[in-house]
């Protein structure tokens, strides 16, 4: 069951891909050269506040259980992770909010936008690094088979089809396509050689 880490893992470089798209995205919208469009900002957006609370999030939240019950980390490691979740969840609405402020011609300063997206962007990034650096070693060097065993269940049901929706794999092909999108509309070399 130590692939869902890798699930997760993979969900880490997926979200850090696309934060590298919005920055370049962001460097965009303030060249007053370029033309503007906001469509793959918005539906990065989407992805960074949606599939987190949809799957990546829940099936941390079942690992975080055991590894409070097996007292393998400090609980309020755990909850630091956990309120971060919340706090992104509200920073990335808020973040979209703001978006449509400054597409709807409101008194929203591109500016203004560019600094909200650049703190919610580092916000991203500081938590996956806490987890990758905390939370999943713990993981890795605490979790026998048989705690695996215990959450598989609710792992599957979390990763799984469910209702015969694969929610993770329709959040994978959604992804596929914002990289398709940015990989036609720019030419960056650093965001094509990405792997």
């Amino acid at each position: 069951m130590h692939e869902v880490l890798d699930i997760l893992s993979n969900d880490h470089r997926h979200m850090e891909r696309l934060l590298n798209c919005i920055d370049y995205q962001k460097d965009q919208l303030l060249d007053p050269a370029c033309t503007n469009d906001v469509s793959i900002i918005m539906e990065i957006l989407d992805y960074l506040t949606e599939y987190p609370g949809q799957c990546h999030h829940p099936a941390e939240e079942c690992i975080y259980a055991v590894l409070l019950q097996k007292q393998a980390i400090a609980p309020e490691l755990i909850w630091h992770i956990q309120i971060d979740h919340t706090e992104l969840e509200n920073l990335g609405k808020y973040v979209g909010k703001t978006l449509c402020g400054l597409v709807d011609g409101g008194d929203i300063s591109k500016e203004y936008f560019v600094f909200v997206l650049e703190f919610y962007a580092q916000r991203q990034i500081d938590h996956m690094q806490r987890e990758e650096q905390i939370f999943f070693p713990a993981v890795r060097s605490n979790f026998s088979s048989k705690d695996w065993a215990k959450i598989g269940d609710e792992l599957n049901e979390i990763l799984a089809p469910v209702s015969g929706r694969d929610v993770h794999q329709e959040y994978e092909d959604f992804y596929e396509r914002i990289m398709q999108a940015e990989k036609y509309q720019f030419t960056a070399p650093e965001l094509l050689n990405y792997s």
